[in-house]
C-alpha cells in the first residue's frame, strides 16, 4: 500500500466512524463449511457451529481489496488465534 493510500483510507474510515484514527482496514475472520473429512475431523470440527470447518482470516479496506489473507485454519481454532499467528499486530 502506499502511504496516500493509506492516508485516504483511514481518513474515510475516521469520517464515517468520528472514534477509530488512523485505522486502514478491517479484520474479517469467515469460516467455511467443508464436506465430512474422512481424516483430521477433530481438527477441522467448529464445536460452536457443529460442523467441520475451515477458517480464513482477512484486512479488508475501505475500497473492499482484500490486502491480507492469511492462511486456512482449522475449524476448531478461535479468531483470537488467527489475528496472534498472522503477525499483524507486529
Amino acid at each position: 500500500l502506499i502511504s496516500n493510500q493509506l492516508h485516504q483510507f483511514s481518513k474515510a474510515v475516521y469520517e464515517k466512524t468520528n472514534t477509530l484514527i488512523n485505522c486502514w482496514g478491517f479484520l474479517d475472520c469467515t469460516i467455511h463449511g467443508i464436506c465430512y473429512p474422512v481424516i483430521w475431523q477433530k481438527i477441522l470440527c467448529s464445536s460452536h457451529k457443529k460442523f467441520h470447518a475451515v477458517k480464513y482470516s482477512a484486512v479488508k479496506a475501505p475500497d473492499r481489496i482484500i490486502y491480507h489473507l492469511f492462511v486456512p485454519y482449522e475449524g476448531c481454532q478461535n479468531n483470537n488465534t488467527l489475528l496472534k499467528d498472522s503477525d499483524l499486530l507486529e
